[in-house]
C-alpha cells in the first residue's frame, strides 16, 4: 500500500517549514490546554466538550506493576489546530474544479 501511495499522482507534498511551525504550534496549544486543566476545570471541561466526540473510557490496568489506566476516545484534531494557513500542493494530476464562470 505505501508504495502505490508513493506512485500515486494525487499525493500531497507539504512544505517542511510550515509542517514544523504547525506541530510546534499544536504543541504549544496543547501545553496551554495542561495548563487550563490544573487552573479553571469549569472552563476546562467546556474546552474538552469542544474536543472529545463522545464518551471518553477509562479502563484499570497494571503497567510496569503499577496501577494505571488506559484512556479510549474520538477527538477532533481542528480544535487544537491553530488559525493558521498551511499550504499543501498537489502532484501533477490532481486539478481544481473548473469554474462555469470563466
Amino acid at each position: 500500500m505505501e508504495e502505490d501511495l508513493a506512485r500515486s499522482p494525487h499525493r500531497l507534498e507539504v512544505n517542511a517549514v510550515e509542517l514544523e511551525r504547525l506541530k510546534a504550534a499544536i504543541i504549544g496549544r496543547m501545553g496551554k490546554f495542561q495548563d487550563l486543566m490544573h487552573a479553571d476545570i469549569p472552563l476546562a471541561r467546556q474546552a474538552l466538550r469542544k474536543l472529545l466526540v463522545g464518551y471518553i473510557k477509562c479502563t484499570p490496568i497494571i503497567r510496569d506493576g503499577r496501577r494505571d489506566y488506559a484512556i479510549r476516545g474520538e477527538t477532533k484534531l481542528g480544535a487544537l489546530l491553530p488559525t493558521v494557513s498551511v499550504t499543501l500542493v498537489p502532484r501533477k494530476g490532481l486539478e481544481p474544479p473548473q469554474c462555469c464562470h470563466r
